[in-house]
């Protein structure tokens, strides 16, 4: 892992810093650098920015950017520095990701540091807050990164070059973890049509040419209102309320399938991080109206995406979401262990048909059969087949099944006129 990965992954877990968030008097040019660093590779101006605004730190962020971005960056900043200090930029809109960087935070957040009283000025403007849009320092990403700033929110080292790119009004950047064939790119955006005119592949990954991403409307929906409720209840300890994975992606490969392509879903690494139900019980509480489907998504984190009329719940098979008994491994080849247990339960009964039902990774419910062959001594299975019925039955946590069915009775409620 480089410098810059290293740096990003440290701006974005306040748990991981081990103290409070520095005060405003302790706010310089570094720390500034740092959170610039941490919203995606900066321009080389933006940093003369800086630099041009604390002079007596100056060596303390040459010497960060020759450990992050190289000598060459290093050397482009202080090549534009006189240009600035000439008045270069006098009159001229301030960059709205330097602003940010610079901006004091009047109270500390945080991770198990002295409480705070609820609510100081800095909660009560973000709540007075109401964005319009994604992009620009008044927007969705723009006041997300404020209230990871004020400790209300967690987010991945993918997750803040995505905000920062936002609302600097750049394309997105999707790194590309798993290269595409050029046949695979081909096929997909052969089925995705138009809809893949915006990602544009780079040597890296895939930029994403956005204006807006709905979700974050979503998001910040969610997370106003959680942090509301953590203001009526007193405040105290300010804790991270969700934790945001990326949610825009060049998913070539998923042709028009993938709602990341548009910016309309977005990873939750376990939103609290507890990997239980209560995560995604804690966001139907507060989840607009809507119509909902449940469906099987991978184990890395939970998945939520905008929808004509409602939203779509990604549940991971692990813990108490989906059952892990019915998840099929490709790797064992495609069995599950349900076919385990019902093979044990046959025994040596070996003249009836077992039947054995799965959850197909993105696609749902499936069925299987199998019956003895002598010649191998074991029994053979046949292809899994999809049966389009609900993931829900499989839910391994009674309380996440009310929680659904309570969340869709609120929805239907807010639908009748």
């Amino acid at each position: 892992m480089g410098e810059l990965q290293q740096e990003r992954d440290r701006q974005s877990d306040p748990a991981a810093h081990g103290h409070a968030a520095p005060q405003a008097a302790e706010v310089g040019g570094e720390l500034a650098t740092r959170r610039l660093l941490a919203f995606g590779h900066p321009q080389p101006r933006q940093v003369a920015r800086i630099l041009l605004q604390f002079p007596d730190d100056r060596l303390a962020i040459i010497a960060l950017l020759h450990r992050t971005l190289g000598n060459g960056f290093a050397t482009e900043v202080l090549s534009i520095l006189p240009e600035l200090e000439a008045g270069a930029d006098a009159g001229k809109a301030p960059d709205p990701l330097v602003t940010m960087a610079e901006t004091p935070i009047s109270s500390a957040p945080p991770q198990g540091v002295a409480p705070v009283a609820a609510p100081d000025q800095d909660v009560a403007d973000l709540r007075a807050w109401k964005p319009t849009q994604t992009g620009g320092d008044r927007g969705y990403a723009a006041w997300l990164l404020r209230a990871r700033q004020l400790g209300f929110l967690s987010a991945t080292g993918r997750s803040l070059p995505e905000l920062g790119d936002f609302v600097a009004g750049r394309m997105i950047h999707s790194p590309n973890e798993q290269p595409l064939t050029q046949e695979d790119e081909d096929a997909g955006r052969k089925a995705g049509g138009h809809k893949l005119d915006k990602v544009h592949r780079t040597p890296t990954g895939y930029d994403v040419d956005l204006k807006e991403a709905p979700i974050l409307a979503t998001i910040v929906t969610i997370l106003s209102a959680r942090i509301g409720e953590w203001a009526t209840n007193g405040g105290g300890k300010r804790r991270p309320l969700l934790r945001l994975g990326d949610f825009v992606r060049g998913d070539v490969g998923f042709g028009a399938k993938s709602p990341h392509n548009e910016g309309a879903a977005i990873d939750l690494d376990f939103v609290g991080q507890k990997n239980s139900a209560q995560d995604v019980i804690d966001i139907l509480r507060v989840l607009p109206p809507g119509r909902l489907e449940v469906f099987s998504d991978n184990n890395d984190a939970l998945h939520l995406d905008r929808r004509p009329g409602g939203f779509g719940l990604g549940l991971p098979s692990k813990g108490d979401y989906l059952s892990p008994r019915h998840a099929i491994n490709p790797d064992r080849p495609w069995r599950n262990a349900e076919q385990d247990r019902v093979e044990r339960e046959a025994g040596d009964d070996h003249g009836k048909t077992l039947h054995a039902n799965g959850l197909v990774l993105y696609k749902g419910t499936a069925t299987a059969s199998a019956t003895w062959d002598a010649s191998r001594s074991r029994w053979e299975w046949s292809k899994w087949v999809l049966t389009g019925a609900s993931v829900e039955p499989y839910l391994a946590s009674p309380a996440l099944h009310a929680a659904i069915a309570d969340y869709r009775a609120r929805s239907a409620a807010a639908r009748k006129p």
